[in-house]
């Protein structure tokens, strides 16, 4: 019987990186375009302490706010995935609705372009950016879109990625697509060759900010990688 593993390779950040491309932030660019952790970056500006590591609570925060915030999630949702009362989630808001001006005018462009579809009595939308396919919600939940813009784009890469996998001769291995990983399963000898190829197959040159992807190869149960 062939000696079989999983070969996984996960997008690096991708909702991140997408997002900072749809914004372009510059806050977000400079973190990205450092060799510091993408949060880290964004917390050490926002907060303005360069002291900031991975393990300071404000990482947290900051990762939490902006997940949050493009998810949908008001102050009392990021509060709570915070671990941080209300009062506190608000404090942290005007610091990063300082900081972070564009990101948040691109966010109400993308919500405020949905509205106006709405008033012309159509169901309002926004478009991925890679397809130009339609994403649609429902009136009064225009705010929606803006998670539906990142993740659509997301999907399309995902897409493309596949694609350029079956040009390669990779399709016979691959298994599952899970979020932004693809699974595979392949033979003990051909694993480290399969799995560069399909790093490569995942690697977008997108501007300012590339995406990026790695591989891992893992033993017997592929729910190990995540223990």
């Amino acid at each position: 019987m062939t000696d079989l593993v999983f070969v996984s390779v996960d997008f690096d950040q991708i909702e991140a990186r997408i997002m900072t491309n749809l914004c372009l932030e510059p806050t977000f660019i400079t973190a990205f375009q450092s060799d510091l952790d993408f949060f880290v970056g964004v917390a050490r500006k926002v907060y303005k302490d360069d002291t900031i590591e991975k393990p300071d609570s404000r990482r947290k925060t900051t990762k939490n706010y902006l997940y949050s915030l493009l998810f949908g999630g008001g102050i009392a949702k990021m509060a709570k995935v915070a671990g941080v009362c209300y009062s506190e989630m608000k404090r942290h808001d005007r610091k990063f609705s300082r900081d972070l001006g564009v990101m948040h005018d691109w966010r109400k462009k993308v919500i405020n372009d949905a509205k106006e579809i709405s008033k012309l009595g159509l169901q309002p939308y926004t478009m991925t950016k890679l397809g130009g396919r339609r994403l649609y919600t429902q009136p009064g939940k225009e705010y929606q879109l803006v998670n539906y813009q990142i993740q659509g784009t997301a999907t399309e890469y995902l897409q493309e990625a596949a694609l350029r996998a079956k040009r390669e001769g990779l399709l016979d291995y691959m298994r599952l697509f899970i979020h932004d990983e693809i699974l595979s399963v392949v033979p003990r000898d051909e694993a480290v060759e399969y799995g560069e190829a399909m790093q490569q197959c995942m690697m977008f040159d997108t501007d300012p900010i590339p995406l990026t992807a790695e591989y891992q190869i893992i033993e017997n149960r592929w729910g190990a990688a995540y223990e």
